[in-house]
C-alpha cells in the first residue's frame, strides 16, 4: 500500500477507490497519525498485496504509460 497527499492529480481518488493505500488529508501531526492508523488497518486486510499489484500493473506499468502518452501525442498532431 501507498501513502499519498490529497489533491495531487488523481492519485488520491485512485488510492481510495481501489483501496490500495491511504490519503493524508491534513498535513499535521494529527493528520499523519490518522493516516498511519488507516495504513496499519489496510495492511491487515486479506488480499491487499494482490490488489496493490493489480492496480500497479494496470495503471503504472511502463508499457501502459508509453501507450497512453503515445496516444496523447498522436492526438495532438492531428
Amino acid at each position: 500500500p501507498v501513502v499519498v497527499s490529497a489533491g495531487l492529480g488523481d492519485a488520491d481518488t485512485l488510492v481510495e477507490a481501489e483501496r490500495v493505500g491511504v490519503v493524508v488529508r491534513e498535513l499535521s501531526p494529527a493528520g499523519y497519525a490518522r493516516a498511519v492508523q488507516a495504513l496499519l488497518q489496510l495492511v491487515r486486510e486479506p488480499g491487499v498485496a494482490e490488489r496493490c499489484r493489480k492496480v500497479a500493473e494496470r495503471d503504472f506499468a511502463l508499457a501502459v504509460g508509453v501507450e497512453r502518452y503515445d496516444r496523447i501525442y498522436r492526438s495532438l498532431g492531428r
